[in-house]
Parts: C-alpha cells; sequence; structure tokens
C-alpha cells in the first residue's frame, strides 16, 4: 500500500508551485517519463543483450589438452615457437617387407653355391642350373634396390620438414601429412618398378646378349674343304611354351619354358623337352630377368622340394631354409614375382602420426580466438549507462512541454472544431512562440543568482551550450552514420550458391569455409586424357611386320631387312610411353589437394590447369632421362647385340686345342668405301639402304627416305624419320622385297592428320611421349565443393551502423559533451563578457598606473581564494524551481555535490584504470604494402598475395660448378688425350697384344668418365628447369625468416631428389641389371667364349672372368677390379695410380680415382710411353673432393660431379612477385588511448545524471539509517 501511494505521490518535476493542477502535471510528466525511459532503457537493453560483439581471447603457453578444448569449440590460431617440424619428430613409417628379402635365397652363400655347382659344367638352355645362378642374383639385386630407394627415401621423408609459424590443427595436420605418406607409399614402389620395366625394355629391345644361352645357343661345326678349313657358327634356340607353341628368342622377346633339369637326352621323339625334374612356377626364358618375373616361389615354400634339387649340383649340398608358408601375407605361394616386385617386396606399411608429439614440437606461446559473445554484462551496462544521461536529459527537457501540449490540445478541442487553414495559423502561431522561448531560454537557472546581469549571462550560456551541443551532435552523428565498421558474421551449413554469392561480393573480407574434408584427391578435381601418334596404333608395329624381317646372317646391319628390332623398339617406345603417362597419371591422381578452407573457383581452376600444364611439361623427361642414361651405359660398356652387328666370332685350334675369339668392336663400311667407328665420336650414321630388283632383274641398293642405322638399334631408332611410311608407294616398295609368298597382307601407311612433320625423328617424337594432343579437363567447382563440405562459413563484413546502433552511440557521446558543456558554458561566456566590458571601459591613467604596480602575489592569492570559493559553493543538486532556499537546504545541495564529485572522480578513475590495462583488440589495414612497410609490420600481420602460384625461378637462381674433369681436355672427344688413347687402343687391337693394359683399355676409361659427367650435367640441368619452373603455392606471403627456411628445405630436397632418385638409383639399377643379366661386353673383360667340347662340332659358351689373381669372377662379383697397368716401352708393367680395370669400363671406372691426372709425372710416363709431347693435369685446388688419392669417382658421380651449387635466392624478388594486395594485423594492447578516450566519454554523461539521481537517495537512506539507529540508542539510554 505504501508502494502504490508512493508511485501514485512521485514527483521527478517538483517545483515551488503548490495548487493542484500543478502537480497533477508535474505528477503525469513523472509517469510519462519513467515509463518513456524504462522503455528505452528496455529497448537499450535488449538490444544490448543480443547484439554479438566480437571478443578477443589470448591464451599463453597453452596445454595440449586445453587446446584441444579450446579447438572443439573456437577457430583458435596459435603461433609456434619452432616454426620448423620435420616429420620424424611426430610420424612414426615403418615397411614390412616379404619374407623372400631375409631369406637364405638372396644371400651371397646361396648365389655361390648356384655357381660353383655350375662353373665347370655347361647345361641345356632350359635347365634350371644354367640360369639360376643370375635370376637369383637378380632377385637379391631387386630386393636390395627396393629396401634401399625405401630406406631412403623413407630417410628423405623424415627430414622433409613442416614449415609453419602457426599450429596446425589436429584435423588438417592428419590430412596434410596423410596425404604425403600416401603419396610417398604410390611413389616408392612404382619408381623402382619404372625403372626396371624401361631398362628391361631397352636390353630386350636392342637385342643385347647374355652369357647364358638363352638368346642365342650359338653352336659350331668344323668343315675341312681341302683347300681350307672354316668354323661354322649357328644361332638358334627354340622355346616350348607351357600353351604348346614355339618361341624364338631371336624373334621374340618374351619366350619362357617351364625350368627343370635335364640328363643327357634333351628332347623326347615328340621334339618336347626331355625333362627329368620340373620345378614348379619356375620358369626360364630369353633373358635371366624376364623369366624370373614370370616365376614364382612356390617350391621354395617347401623344404622337401628344395632338398630334392641338390642331387642335381655337383657341389655338396647345404642347408638352406625354406620360406614360411604359413607366415601372413598378402601375397600367395602362387603369386607371381613381378606382382611381388611392383609392390616394392612391402607386404604392409606400419604407420601413426602423434599429434601430441607435433604440438609438443611446436611450442605454442600464445593463443587466439574470436568468440561472439551475447549478453555481455559490460557491454550491456556500458549501452545503458551511454544513453541513460541523454535520454533523461533529453526526456526531461521535452516531456513537460509534450504534455502541456497534449493538455492544451485536449482543451482546445472539446471548444473547437479545426479545419486545414485553422491547423496551419495554429502551426503559424507556435513557431512565432517558440522564437521568443528560444530567445528567453534559460538552461542555467539559479535559486540563488536572480539579478538581471546573472539571467543575462545565463540565457547566453544557453545559446552557447545549445549552439555547440547541436553542431556536436550534427558532426558526431554524421561521422558515426558514414564511418563503417568491421561486423563478423556466420553462414551454417552454406549451399554451393550461396558460396559463390559471397564469393562474387567484393566488400566481404576474410571468407573462410573449414572444409570438414581437407583433403581430395587429383582424380576428383582434374582429368588428363592424352591422344599418342598414329605410328603406335599402326600395322609397323605388329608383329606379323615384325616377323617379316628376322634377324640374319646374310644381310649387313645397315639393310633395312634387319630393321625387325628397329620396328619392336618402336612397339617397346610407345608402350613405355604409354606406361610412362598411365604410372606418372596415377601418381598424379593419388596426390591430394588439401585445403583447409574452401578456396574460391578461380584459384581452385588456376591451381588444377597450372597442375596440368606442369604434368605434362615434367612427365616425357622421366622417359628421356632413363633412355639416355641407357644408350651412355650400353656404349660405354660395348655390350655385343644382334647378329654379327658390334662383334664378330671366330675359331681356331692351332694350338692343339678349340679356341674361340670374340673380336673387339670393328668399324662398318657401308659398301662404298665409307668407314665409320663403332666406339668413337661420331659414330656411325648409315643411311639404311634395301636390295631390289631393277627392271632386267639386277640387284641394286636404293636408300630408304629417313631410315639410318647406328651402333645399337636404339639409336638407330631415334635417327629414324618416318617420311618413308607416310608413302604407300615406299611401304610397298618394302612390302614387296620382304613379304613371303604365303603373306597376303597389305600394310597400309600413315595417315597426314599428325601436329608432328613428316621428318619428325623418333627422337623427337619420344620427347613428347608420342603425344599428339592433351584432353585437360578441370572438374567442375561444385564437385571440389562437395568434396571439401564445409560445414560453415565466417567472413566479415564493413558495415555502417544500425539505426538502433547509431542511436547508442551517438546519444551517449552526446549526453557526455552536454555534460561538459554544461560545466564549462558558463564560465567561457562569464570570460568573454568581462573581456567586452574590459575593452569596452576607458581606463585612466590612475587606473593603469595602478594596475601596472598589481603584484602577481595578490593576483594568485584572488585566484585561489576565488576557486577555494567556488568550490565550497558549488551546488550541482540546486532546485532552480524553489527560489530562496534555506541555508539548511543548500548545505545538504552542497554536501552531496561533494560526495557527488567524489563517487564520480572514482568511478572516472576505476573506468580509466580498467580500460588502460585492458587489452584492446585493434585491426589495422595496409593496401599494397611495400617490402619496408612490410618489414614494420608486426609478424602476425596476414598480407595476401596477389600471384598466388610464384615460379620458383623467379627469385631463385642456380649456377653449379661441375668438376674440372667434366671440362677437361681428358675427356674431350677430339683433343689430344682422347685421340692419343684412341691410337694406343688401335695398336694393341691390331696387333694381338694384351687388351687388359692401360693401352688397350683407357680410351674406354676416360669414356666411362665422359659419359658419367654428361648424364650428371643433364641430370642436373633437366631437373633445374622442372624445378625453377615449378610454383611455389601461398595464400599469404611469407616472412624472411619462414621463407629462408622452406627455401632452404625445399632446395635441400631437391639436391638429395636429384642426386638419389634421378642418378643414383638409376645408374644403380642399370648396373645391377647390366650384370645381373650377364650382358656380354664386346671387350670380353666380363665374359669370354670357350667350346664346351673338344670336338669338331658343339656349342660355343661363356665364361666368367676373374681378377684379383682369380679371387674375384665376375660371374657373381661384378664389382670386381685390379689395378691398370701400363706397359712400358721396356716390356715391363707399371702400375697407373688410381686406375683400374675390371669386368666391365663403368664398373672399374668407378671404383678408380683421379689421382693420375692430377699428377704431373704420372702424366709423363704415360705420355712417354705413348710417345707423346706431355699433358697438363688437373689443378687439385680446383676440387672440394679430397683427398684426391683415396676419394673413388664413385663418391664424386654419387654427388653429381657438382663441386658448387650456387644458388641463390631473393626474398625481394619473391616479395615482388607476390605482390600482397593488402595485409591486416590484429594488436591487442594496453593504454590504448584512443579507446578509453572513447569508452569514458560514452559513460561519463550516463554516470553524471545517474549520480544526480543516486547520490540524493543513497544521502537520504543513510540519513534515515542513522536516525532510526539514534533514537532506537535515545530509547535505550532513557529505559
Amino acid at each position: 500500500m505504501r508502494l502504490f501511494q508512493f508511485i501514485s505521490e512521485i514527483n521527478l518535476f517538483e517545483t515551488d508551485a503548490t495548487d493542484n493542477i500543478s502537480i497533477r502535471i508535474q505528477r503525469l510528466c513523472t509517469w510519462f517519463f519513467i515509463s518513456t525511459f524504462t522503455t528505452s532503457l528496455l529497448i537499450v537493453t535488449i538490444y544490448a543483450s543480443l547484439y554479438a560483439e566480437e571478443v578477443h581471447i589470448t591464451i599463453q603457453n597453452p596445454t595440449i589438452d586445453f587446446y584441444a578444448e579450446l579447438a572443439a569449440k573456437y577457430s583458435i590460431e596459435c603461433d609456434c615457437s619452432e616454426t620448423s617440424v620435420s616429420h620424424k619428430e611426430f610420424i612414426s613409417l615403418q615397411p614390412i617387407y616379404h619374407q623372400v628379402c631375409s631369406s637364405d635365397f638372396v644371400t651371397q652363400r646361396w648365389i655361390d653355391y648356384l655357381f660353383h655347382s655350375t662353373e665347370h659344367s655347361f647345361y641345356f638352355y632350359a635347365d634350371f642350373r644354367s640360369t639360376a645362378m643370375q635370376q637369383f642374383q637378380l632377385l637379391a639385386i631387386l630386393c636390395q634396390l627396393s629396401i634401399q630407394e625405401t630406406n631412403d627415401g623413407l630417410d628423405l621423408f623424415f627430414h622433409t620438414e613442416i614449415i609453419s609459424d602457426k599450429l596446425m590443427s589436429k584435423d588438417f595436420l592428419v590430412a596434410e601429412t596423410q596425404a604425403r605418406i600416401e603419396t610417398f607409399k604410390t611413389n616408392a614402389p612404382d619408381a623402382l618398378h619404372y625403372k626396371l620395366m624401361f631398362i628391361r625394355e631397352m636390353i630386350a629391345g636392342n637385342a643385347l646378349l647374355s652369357s647364358t644361352p638363352n638368346i642365342f645357343q650359338f653352336m659350331f661345326q668344323y668343315h675341312d674343304y681341302g683347300h681350307k678349313s672354316v668354323w661354322e657358327i649357328n644361332h638358334q634356340n627354340v622355346f616350348h611354351q607351357t600353351d604348346g607353341n614355339f618361341c624364338t628368342c631371336k624373334e621374340f622377346f618374351t619366350c619362357y619354358s617351364r625350368a627343370g633339369f635335364f640328363g643327357g637326352s634333351l628332347f623326347n621323339s615328340d621334339n618336347s623337352f626331355a625333362y627329368l625334374y620340373i620345378l614348379d612356377g619356375w620358369y626360364t626364358g630369353c633373358r635371366p630377368i624376364d623369366s624370373l618375373l614370370s616365376s614364382t616361389l612356390k617350391t621354395f615354400y617347401n623344404q622337401t622340394m628344395i632338398s630334392s634339387l641338390f642331387p642335381f649340383f655337383n657341389n655338396i649340398p647345404l642347408n638352406f631354409t625354406c620360406l614360411d608358408a604359413n607366415k601372413e601375407s598378402i601375397f600367395d605361394v602362387n603369386t607371381n614375382l613381378s606382382t611381388i616386385v611392383q609392390s616394392g617386396f612391402i607386404e604392409k606399411w606400419i604407420d601413426n602420426i602423434n599429434y601430441t608429439l607435433y604440438f609438443n614440437h611446436c611450442a605454442p606461446k600464445l593463443c587466439f580466438y574470436t568468440i561472439n559473445k551475447r549478453f555481455n554484462i559490460n557491454y550491456i551496462i556500458t549501452a545503458i549507462i551511454s544513453v541513460y544521461g541523454a535520454l533523461s536529459t533529453i526526456l526531461s527537457l521535452i516531456i513537460p512541454s509534450i504534455v502541456r501540449l497534449i493538455i492544451q490540445h485536449n482543451g482546445e478541442t472539446s471548444r473547437r472544431n479545426y479545419s486545414l487553414r485553422r491547423l496551419k495559423q495554429l502551426i503559424i502561431t507556435w513557431f512565432r512562440q517558440l522564437i521568443p522561448a528560444l530567445i528567453e531560454m534559460n538552461l542555467f537557472r539559479s535559486s540563488t543568482r536572480v539579478e538581471p546581469s546573472d539571467i543575462y549571462q545565463q540565457r547566453w550560456s544557453t545559446r552557447f551550450y545549445i549552439t555547440f551541443l547541436s553542431i556536436f551532435f550534427i558532426i558526431i552523428t554524421i561521422y558515426t552514420a558514414a564511418i563503417k565498421q568491421t561486423i563478423p558474421k556466420e553462414l551454417i551449413k552454406p549451399t554451393f550458391d550461396e558460396v559463390l554469392h559471397l564469393q562474387q561480393q567484393t566488400s566481404l573480407s576474410s571468407l573462410q569455409c573449414p572444409c570438414s574434408k581437407l583433403s581430395s584427391l587429383y582424380n576428383y578435381s582434374i582429368k588428363l586424357t592424352p591422344t599418342y601418334h598414329e605410328i603406335c596404333d599402326s600395322d609397323f608395329v605388329s608383329d606379323l611386320w615384325f616377323y617379316l624381317m628376322p634377324p640374319s646372317e646374310v644381310y649387313p646391319a645397315y639393310n633395312f631387312r634387319q630393321n625387325g628390332h628397329l620396328f619392336k623398339l618402336i612397339q617397346s617406345f610407345c608402350k613405355l610411353a604409354n606406361i610412362t603417362i598411365k604410372n606418372a597419371l596415377n601418381i598424379f591422381y593419388a596426390k591430394q589437394l588439401v585445403t583447409p578452407n574452401l578456396i574460391t573457383e578461380d584459384l581452385f581452376i588456376s591451381q588444377m590447369n597450372s597442375e596440368g600444364d606442369y604434368f605434362q611439361r615434367v612427365t616425357p623427361n622421366r622417359f628421356s632421362y632413363l633412355l639416355e642414361f641407357t644408350r651412355q651405359t650400353m656404349k660405354v660398356n660395348q655390350f655385343i647385340y644382334g647378329v654379327n652387328t658390334n662383334y664378330a666370332m671366330s675359331m681356331g685350334n692351332d694350338t692343339g686345342h678349340v679356341l674361340v675369339y670374340m673380336d673387339p668392336p670393328k668399324d662398318w663400311d657401308d659398301g662404298n668405301d665409307i668407314t665409320c667407328s663403332l666406339i668413337f665420336d661420331p659414330v656411325c650414321e648409315l643411311q639404311t639402304n634395301l636390295d631390289i630388283k631393277d627392271t632386267h632383274g639386277n640387284t641394286i641398293y636404293v636408300h630408304i627416305p629417313g631410315f639410318y642405322t647406328s651402333v645399337f638399334y636404339v639409336n638407330s631408332l631415334l635417327l629414324t624419320q618416318l617420311q618413308c611410311l607416310y608413302n604407300q608407294s615406299c611401304v610397298s616398295m618394302i612390302g614387296a622385297v620382304i613379304y613371303d609368298q604365303s603373306h597376303s597382307h597389305e600394310f597400309i601407311a600413315l595417315s597426314q592428320t599428325s601436329r608432328f612433320p613428316n621428318n619428325a625423328t623418333i627422337d623427337f617424337l619420344s620427347k613428347h611421349l608420342f603425344v599428339e594432343s592433351w584432353s585437360q579437363k578441370v572438374s567442375s567447382y561444385m564437385s571440389y565443393f562437395k568434396q571439401c563440405q564445409p560445414h560453415s562459413c565466417s567472413y566479415t563484413i564493413n558495415q555502417r551502423r544500425t539505426f538502433v546502433l547509431l542511436m547508442t552511440t551517438v546519444i551517449g557521446l552526446t549526453s557526455s559533451v552536454s555534460i561538459i558543456l554544461r560545466f564549462i558554458s558558463p564560465f567561457i561566456i562569464s570570460f568573454i563578457l568581462k573581456c567586452c566590458r574590459q575593452t569596452q571601459q576607458t581606463s585612466s591613467s590612475e587606473d593603469t598606473q595602478r594596475g601596472s604596480n598589481f603584484p602577481i602575489r595578490t593576483y594568485i592569492d584572488n585566484i585561489w581564494i576565488k576557486s577555494h570559493q567556488y568550490i565550497i559553493t558549488l551546488n550541482i543538486f540546486e532546485n532552480v524551481d524553489k527560489p530562496n532556499p534555506s541555508d539548511e537546504e543548500l548545505n545538504t545541495q552542497r554536501k552531496w555535490t561533494r560526495a557527488y564529485i567524489v563517487v564520480l572522480i572514482i568511478i572516472i578513475a576505476s573506468v580509466i584504470y580498467i580500460t588502460m590495462l585492458s587489452y584492446q583488440t585493434d585491426t589495422t589495414s595496409v593496401d599494397k604494402p611495400t617490402l619496408d612497410v612490410y618489414a614494420k609490420l608486426p609478424k602476425s600481420a596476414d598480407c595476401f598475395c596477389t600471384n598466388l602460384s610464384i615460379p620458383y625461378h623467379t627469385f631463385i637462381n642456380f649456377n653449379p660448378q661441375f668438376h674440372e674433369v667434366c671440362k677437361s681436355h681428358f675427356i674431350e672427344p677430339n683433343d689430344e688425350w682422347m685421340s692419343l688413347l684412341y691410337d694406343s687402343y688401335e695398336d694393341q687391337r691390331y696387333n694381338k697384344r694384351n687388351l687388359r693394359t692401360f693401352q688397350g683399355m683407357a680410351i674406354f676409361h676416360f669414356q666411362a668418365i665422359q659419359a658419367m659427367c654428361r648424364m650428371a650435367i643433364m641430370a642436373v640441368n633437366n631437373e633445374l628447369t622442372l624445378f625453377l619452373n615449378s610454383t611455389l603455392t601461398t595464400v599469404e606471403i611469407l616472412e624472411p625468416d619462414l621463407f629462408e627456411k622452406k627455401i632452404n628445405n625445399t632446395i635441400n630436397n631437391f639436391c638429395f631428389n636429384t642426386m638419389h632418385s634421378n642418378f643414383l638409383y638409376p645408374l644403380q639399377l642399370i648396373r645391377n641389371m647390366y650384370s645381373g643379366n650377364g650382358l656380354i661386353s664386346a671387350l670380353t673383360t666380363n665374359w669370354h667364349p670357350v667350346a664346351a667340347h673338344e670336338a669338331t662340332s658343339g656349342w660355343i659358351l661363356m665364361q666368367a672372368q676373374k681378377y684379383n689373381l682369380s679371387s674375384c669372377n665376375c660371374a657373381t662379383m661384378p664389382g670386381c677390379v685390379e689395378p691398370m697397368s701400363l706397359e712400358l716401352n721396356s716390356r715391363s708393367n707399371w702400375t697407373v695410380a688410381g686406375m683400374m680395370i675390371g669386368c666391365l669400363p663403368l664398373e672399374s671406372m668407378l671404383e678408380s680415382t683421379l689421382e693420375c691426372i692430377y699428377d704431373q709425372d704420372c702424366l709423363n710416363i704415360i705420355t712417354q710411353t705413348l710417345l707423346n709431347e706431355p699433358i697438363r693435369p688437373l689443378f687439385s685446388t680446383r676440387t672440394r673432393f679430397k683427398p684426391i688419392n683415396t676419394t673413388k669417382l664413385t663418391t664424386i658421380a654419387s654427388e653429381l660431379f657438382v663441386e658448387d651449387w650456387g644458388v641463390e635466392f631473393v626474398y625481394e624478388k619473391y616479395f615482388a612477385s607476390c605482390q600482397p594486395k593488402t595485409c591486416s594485423y590484429t594488436s591487442s594492447e594496453r593504454f590504448h588511448i584512443k579507446d578509453s578516450v572513447g569508452k569514458i566519454f560514452g559513460i561519463y554523461g550516463g554516470i553524471c545524471i545517474l549520480l544526480q539521481f543516486i547520490v540524493p537517495i543513497g544521502f537520504k537512506l543513510v540519513y534515515k539509517c542513522f536516525s532510526r539507529r539514534n533514537r532506537q540508542i535515545t530509547v535505550m539510554d532513557t529505559s
């Protein structure tokens, strides 16, 4: 009841009026004020409660559990203490290999057992014993190389670093590293398998002859014609395949038969093989590697079957343990070795990604996250206080007027009936009344200062106050309405169309749509389809065409009839090109596009097109480099191939024993007295001819346009042009000569639809992988969007304030300025009026004199007295509507004023303290910053590149310096040194002297150095071209320290990958394939021919050469070497320092040093012996490979003969290429003057008004409490 009475009697507009009408009007104003004020505050409160304020929170040194908790709720960003973390620190990746690679069957003990059992015996070509040693040697080599390449790849993978100054989220790190792991798993076995397949095709396509009697079974027959004796040598082997067909390696590369053991009888009556025992699942074929890969390990899983093999060998059986058939494996016992090799002998991978270890190595020191906080108490209170003052002041001023107008309007309405004209007159009347009211308006009335001069000053203070408050209100309203603020927005589960719409809005910034699936295969993003040259699908690469041109002893090598192998090699090239592209595409499609956030459509298309273009440029180099490597190494080792091409067999029995000779490489004569060398540059390039009959039946030889013959079929093929095959007349002319009578097929010439010219060489076509065109199709952006599956999109938008927020801000600031103006306006007007009065007065000289003698101290004392008096008499709570207040009322009001000032100072000081010590977040943007400007920005600045993909060549420069020997006179083909060695070799060969001396072998030794230099330089230049044209993709610019780390890591990986993957591994595999297949050098340094039996007919077989006093043989140890000796003029031998001779020139060169060519004395002995002028040595000061006398060429070659990579990278060029379009950074700092002043100004007015309301009430409550307590004490004392 008392509350209702208090509410009904409350009067905030109380004056000295005592009539009921005035009191009623005051109470109506009070109720209207309270309801309007309460409603307004409620609206502001609701708005402030629902307003999502962006709050930036900083966490120092978070634990992983705390980070995980925050990351599950917010988008958190952390700065790493360590910006580079290698894979080995948090990734575990271990391959489990097939058990055969750790079994007895790949040990040297098993290989030696197989060799020594058959060393002095000769077996039928289909006999297991004839090829078993080479096959298991190859199996051991493949195991060793697979494990080595995988382990080296793992080492490189583990040393690869993730370089980022920001902590990666767990999902993103797992997706990123899992993508890298899967790419590595795919690439690891593929690299070896591809190189193996390539080398197999090159060995077979060039018809390189093996020491095993599988390709050609050399047979001899002695004929005595009376006047002379002739040894006839034939070549033919026939394989009985499991499908019942017969096959000869002379015509086909892939002949095979089941392996077994044979006795004295080789054939049954039906001409089938007369096996004594057959090995289940094992085969023999044209070459050991081909038959090995066709075989299975079924026999070697059974100990009984293994034991049954030993009786067929000559030596004592040893203990060899079978494979464990019960051991878990993804391969069964019937899986052929080709499948196992293709998998890299890897059964499975054990991998683990430990995010905790990564987190600990990153060691985040600071983490930041932003929340959009509603119902923020601080913000709500600040908003209410900001509008409280101005709202209460404005309502206090306008509500009484409104109420009076309403009352007056209601009174007049009851008496009058308004027309439109009357309404206009009323409005005019109101305006007429308004002007005098404004003139007489006095907002600074005082109950004590009522003199006319006081009122005059008060009215001018009012005008000053209203004028400047209006100006401020207009300016702050225009400014606040015009300025834009950054508003965070979030879209949950956006659709594809919504994301496209957001991307197209240029007003948005920092659009981020986190992907639910962080990585997607390239297979979903881009499709590449090649169209091949028609030669690869023509009649000229069919078996029928090859069959018409079998190798023959009748025709010379440059006769077109001998080109069956050349066309077979074209087929191999097409096959290899196709497989090269397929394998590369498999790897390419297995790559993953890892994007933590959805990238834009333009960036997606640009990146995919860039990747596709780069793939098309890179892929042919894989083919070309291996091709050149095999060509160079075949030439260096002088392997024999075909039928009497670069070698010749001869026999004799002058010593009483049947001896077989393999004549060293010889020259070719094209029949027109033109000879060319098969050894030295320039090697033979004879135009291929064909014997045809003229109209008179005479044989004539015509050149076939575009066809050439050189050493090795591959060299002939690369010189070949296809213009004849585009001409039906030319094709028909060839067909008329090579067709047999049973042949009726008509071969059709190629069409003219190729983009390549008709005279394009096969070399040129192969460098384009025979691809006519590429179809490159980037998948729709929608498919990438579906792979990414963004669960939300967040972005910020710069927009003007809403009306409510605008009015809240303007009202808050206006309120504070109003309070300040109300305080200073009287002083300013008083000062102005005083100055005006002084200027109008005429001062007498006496006054002037007196004024001039006025002491300063007295002036200061007067100011102090007036200030003290002002402070004592200051009364903020003066009731201007009650004139002549009592002294008690004045004292009370002055006490309230002092309390008001104290509390206000405390509140303002507290606000200043809190706001100055609180971290204030400020986002700053810089458009198109220069490098100097960027250098001054904080490290947390986000600078987005205009060019997202930057080619490395724009900021990295390589200037590799190679070993001096690679550009020296010692390997120049036509220089003095090589000519000297050539003449020495020719002298040895023609005089039938020992070729295993310096005179006979040095030329090949330096040719091997020359070849290795060429391949190393080619590898470096090719890889540099690819690397420098590849791109560094960065959305944001890298800061200098991070840039340096990333580029150094990239360069180190590039150098390692170039040395190993592109040089050492191919070199090692090629060397092992040559030795494992028993390829024969025409120099007879690894194998030499012997007659199987001392008779007039029999077999010619190959026997391994031995070195180091016969302690090392080339069959089981292809790296056998011994010091090379120079035969002096005195017929004694002198060991040449550092130079070795061995099974193959390439092998012995790699085991040698360059000691001699650095030593003038060594060179002088050689030149004096060879009757030549002195040769200048190399300079030992120009190499880093030391000591010279012990550093082998294999060490120098393993580092690509590179003395110095000469790499430089310039951050300024990278910055210029990136062209950052904008940089923005968010700073959190204390003592932010601007925000502190703004916040104080915003709440000052409200606090002032609020205190004017609270302080009197507080005093009254305290007074009542004390009064009640005093009464209680008085009563107690009385009692």
